[in-house]
């Protein structure tokens, strides 16, 4: 049986055993895909892992789509999340940013409660400090990189 794994939002991060999905052509870029219409091209239950590092902060309806990659999942598969924590929503506005993390994305507040609906089981969850962040003016340097950090999770469907 084949091992689908899906590398969503790749951009330049392309990976080797992974389909690597992106909204722009690009080296590497397997399949170009609108991520705002949330409908991957994938059978349900048919991919073993997702990887989607950066890429929920920039779609309009991100627990759609988290329902999506649900929805294409076997049971049993992993999906891997890392999103910037917005702990001062400044350092992370971007035009392209629709959404910042003040909270983990599995808290049931912040998710709206897709946890409660026992689609996924989180194993694990960890706020760890990215690279240091290069910008232009030294203080805004300096303030912005004070909250570079991330969330990253490990879900496995239930």
């Amino acid at each position: 049986m084949e091992t689908i794994k899906l590398n969503i939002g790749c951009g330049y991060d392309i990976k080797e055993g992974y389909i690597n999905i992106d909204m722009k052509k690009g080296d590497g870029v397997d399949i170009v895909l609108d991520l705002n219409d949330c409908t991957l091209p994938f059978d349900d239950d048919s991919v073993d892992e997702i990887l989607m590092f950066h890429v929920l902060e920039h779609i309009i309806d991100r627990y759609k789509f988290i329902n999506e990659c649900h929805r294409v999942l076997k049971p049993g598969g992993f999906i891997f999340i890392k999103l910037p924590v917005g702990a001062v929503s400044l350092a992370h506005q971007s035009y392209f940013h629709r959404h910042d993390f003040f909270k983990c994305v599995v808290d049931d507040k912040e998710t709206g409660g897709f946890q409660k609906n026992k689609q996924f089981k989180l194993v694990y969850q960890k706020r760890r400090l990215k690279r240091f962040v290069s910008l232009y003016y030294r203080f805004r340097d300096w303030f912005y990189n004070l909250y570079t950090d991330e969330w990253e999770y490990k879900l496995e469907k239930l």
